[in-house]
């Protein structure tokens, strides 16, 4: 994991704590490697990715964490991301966080929940949000290494349906029959707080079967999707970008590879139609979801 943020202003607190601490470059990314070592993180940093962070250039995920760990092992007290510069990602706006596809699926639950709140409250600051090409890179690329490390389909055993789960099914059929027969505007900001206050509250809940867990997981992801493509509708891309990447986190916590499938090739559809990009191209080949022409959800 070498990737980072886009760059910002020299970060003279990262440079004063190494000045104290009297660590080079190199000692610093060897450490940072072995810290996320102990979490079963991959990480290769060399004293060059040191000098990047060093000159302003964010890391990405929980990096700033063992930066700030590793500092702290050196200095002998506690040292904080922010102590060393770094913004967590619990502090950055909830539409800088919702273009990123988080490996830690508590994080985007908050952070889906945050997007429908301010979504329905302050829809005049969110209709406007940019869209971003190069955002839906990192997600395409994580979902096809998540089909790679699970080559096989989740075999869940067959059970008696469970009544809080067959009523959020049973809400999905009717948001998608409002939305085939009325179009997505009038559906749109229900979908949005159905997910955000019913559906979220569920999937944070802990002890959830495997079985349940999974179906829930899948109707969380149809629904960030729905909202995603209603907000296409309303040609608000950057909106529906942030709901389409999310729901493709949910569908991979969900093992729904059709579904997922069917949201990656969702994405190849956000484009405005003036535009052409390398990641439109990379996603396109993707199919089973509707053209624009065609908005019905592909499960409806």
């Amino acid at each position: 994991m070498t990737d980072e943020a886009a760059a910002t202003p020299p970060n003279k607190a990262l440079l004063g704590l190494m000045k104290e601490a009297g660590c080079s470059n190199a000692k610093l990314a060897a450490m940072v490697n072995a810290l996320g070592a102990r979490q079963g993180v991959v990480t290769r940093y060399t004293k060059a990715s040191v000098t990047r962070w060093v000159q302003g250039m964010q890391p990405r995920d929980h990096t700033p964490e063992f930066i700030a760990s590793a500092l702290a092992e050196f200095l002998g007290r506690s040292i904080s991301p922010a102590d060393v510069g770094y913004v967590t990602a619990a502090q950055r706006p909830v539409i800088a966080r919702a273009i990123t596809y988080c490996d830690d699926v508590g994080e985007t639950l908050h952070t889906l929940a945050e997007l429908g709140s301010t979504d329905v409250s302050r829809r005049s600051l969110l209709g406007s949000v940019p869209f971003v090409a190069g955002a839906l890179l990192d997600p395409q690329r994580k979902w096809l290494l998540w089909l790679l490390e699970n080559d096989q389909a989740p075999r869940l055993a067959v059970v008696a349906d469970s009544g809080p789960l067959e009523r959020v099914e049973a809400m999905i059929s009717m948001f998608d029959e409002m939305d085939n027969r009325f179009g997505g505007a009038d559906v749109r900001t229900s979908i949005i707080q159905y997910l955000s206050t019913n559906v979220i509250p569920m999937l944070q809940r802990r002890g959830l079967d495997e079985h349940d867990r999974s179906r829930l997981f899948t109707a969380g992801a149809k629904l960030a999707a729905t909202a995603g493509w209603c907000s296409y509708d309303a040609a608000e891309y950057g909106l529906a970008e942030r709901y389409m990447i999310q729901a493709l986190r949910l569908c991979a916590e969900s093992g729904d590879r059709v579904l997922g499938g069917q949201i990656l090739a969702g994405m190849s559809h956000l484009w405005p139609q003036t535009s052409a990009t390398p990641a439109k191209a990379s996603l396109s080949p993707v199919q089973a979801w509707p053209p624009p022409s065609a908005p019905a959800a592909p499960w409806a």
